[in-house]
């Protein structure tokens, strides 16, 4: 007699026999032991407090569209074992079909409580570029699920869905964030305390400055935010970097903890100039953004480390080359100090370059080259210096002259 016609007492009794994996098998056969035998499941998954079995348990009651079934699960305390609301959203976005994640939220499981590990619903989502999903965690307005929630992540960090998904290189969920009205384009929130990191010594002044700046009541803590663009920029996301700049709402020229932009963090990295060209077409750059502490422009930062991208700053018309940090440098300055003799040529080709700036010390360039001891650098000054006293000569014979024929 084959197994699925025997009586349903005996198939009782087959059942309990079974170990909770082959359980769970049977009762998937058809509709006439889903019904008989979800109680001996029940009733096994309770004994065993088995959590993936539970879950699994529950994923096909959800896909049965038995509510019944799982408030009686919940009521019996299946979360205990299984884990959180959260947890189970969780399990279902990273192991599940979109079908089961529609499920649950339709029987009111939670979709806005992180797991253990505190991983919230929507930003795991983001994170996993799982597009479907981070519709449905959305189009569920009874969970009012904030767009712009943050979550722990890494070192006492906080990620929000765009975060996550621009991290992750994920573009089309960066998309789909960016077409909702209420997400929040410039902002991407980290929390960094005196323990682990060393904050700028800007003073309350300074800090008043600055909106990204947060104390909490101790004065240990200072929250900062990293924005998205600068976190595309940082990992060199270029599809996402062109997505972000086509957004009208975006403040290209927002800032981080310490007062750099992401102009400022292009240059610092280095490597594929591809990124710099298309923030410096953007008319609305500020090339000359000077950062909180040091005072640095972008182009400081170049002449320190970066001579392809001192070559584009300087070509366009927009930079203040004989702009002053905070120790009253130039970038030339610097470039004298920590450069290479190709970058410092070509700040002297620059026209515009003032040679005979002082920094803080009263120290010229000649000077700073002198005390580098460097032979080549002063020869390269002096030589600039006779070019530049022969076009004064030049230039003083010629209107001469033209005052003459007048």
């Amino acid at each position: 007699m084959p197994l699925l016609s025997l009586p349903n007492e005996i198939l009782l009794n087959i059942s309990y026999s079974l170990v909770l994996g082959d359980q769970h098998s049977l009762l998937l056969t058809n509709r006439r032991l889903f019904s008989l035998l979800q109680h001996v499941l029940v009733d096994t998954v309770f004994v065993t407090l088995n959590t993936i079995k539970g879950r699994m348990l529950i994923s096909t009651l959800v896909l049965q569209k038995d509510t019944s079934g799982i408030e009686a699960l919940i009521a019996q305390g299946i979360f205990t074992f299984i884990g959180s609301p959260g947890t189970i959203i969780n399990w279902a976005i990273e192991t599940q079909s979109e079908e089961v994640l529609q499920a649950l939220l339709d029987c009111r499981i939670s979709a806005v409580l992180p797991d253990y590990c505190g991983r919230k619903p929507l930003v795991l989502a983001a994170r996993s570029g799982k597009v479907g999903m981070v519709k449905i965690l959305l189009s569920k307005k009874e969970y009012d699920i904030d767009i712009n929630t943050l979550e722990r992540s890494g070192n006492n960090g906080e990620e929000s869905p765009l975060g996550a998904a621009i991290g992750a290189g994920h573009i089309k969920v960066v998309q789909l964030l960016l077409k909702y009205s209420d997400i929040n384009v410039n902002e991407h929130k980290i929390t960094l305390n005196s323990e682990n990191t060393s904050i700028p010594n800007v003073g309350e002044r300074g800090l008043a400055r600055f909106s990204f700046y947060q104390w909490n009541t101790r004065l240990e803590e200072v929250t900062c935010l990293v924005p998205p663009l600068m976190h595309a920029v940082i990992r060199g996301k270029k599809e996402i970097l062109q997505i972000l700049l086509q957004d009208d709402r975006l403040n290209i020229n927002i800032q981080s903890i310490l007062g750099t932009t992401a102009l400022h963090e292009v240059v610092k990295i280095g490597g594929d100039s591809t990124i710099l060209k298309r923030l410096l077409q953007d008319k609305r750059i500020d090339i000359n953004a000077q950062a909180l502490h040091s005072q640095y422009t972008p182009l400081h930062i170049a002449s320190c480390r970066n001579k392809e991208a001192v070559r584009l700053l300087l070509q366009d018309r927009r930079i203040d080359v004989n702009i002053l940090d905070r120790f009253y440098c130039t970038p030339l300055h610097l470039t004298v100090q920590f450069g290479s003799e190709a970058m410092i040529h070509l700040f002297l080709q620059d026209e515009r370059v003032d040679v005979s700036l002082k920094d803080g010390k009263g120290w010229t360039i000649l000077v700073l080259g002198r005390n580098r001891g460097d032979s080549n650098i002063v020869k390269l000054f002096e030589d600039d210096d006779k070019r530049r006293r022969s076009l004064l000569d030049d230039q003083y014979v010629f209107r001469n002259k033209d005052s003459g024929n007048k």
